[in-house]
């Protein structure tokens, strides 16, 4: 899952080094006014239309995920997703209300 889009350039192109085959995630929110879908950051939340074509540019990667993001969010993002990959997509929402606790962590 890249979380640092400068980073996951980096991990993309490491991976694909290996000769395995390289699947990328990406975790998405939409934004507070529901206009943009938003890479879900370590250290900052960016456009997901604004970074991931760097990410996929050297199209080392066999499969592109969208994932742990609510169900409106992966819609969208998958849109943006399909703007710029034509190759296989995998895609699991979060289906989670935010009000369910398990050993501290909300899911």
């Amino acid at each position: 899952m890249i979380r640092d889009i400068d980073q996951g350039r980096t991990i993309v192109e490491a991976a694909a080094a290996t000769g395995l085959p390289v699947w990328l995630g990406f975790t998405c929110r939409l934004s507070d006014d529901g206009e943009s879908v938003l890479l879900r950051g370590r250290d900052a939340e960016r456009p997901l239309q604004d970074c991931i074509g760097s990410v996929l540019a050297g199209r080392s990667c066999s499969a592109v995920a969208v994932m742990h993001s609510d169900i409106n969010a992966t819609n969208r993002a998958l849109d943006t997703v399909l703007e710029g990959w034509a190759g296989p997509i995998a895609c699991y929402p979060s289906a989670a209300n935010g009000r369910t606790q398990t050993g501290g962590s909300v899911i």
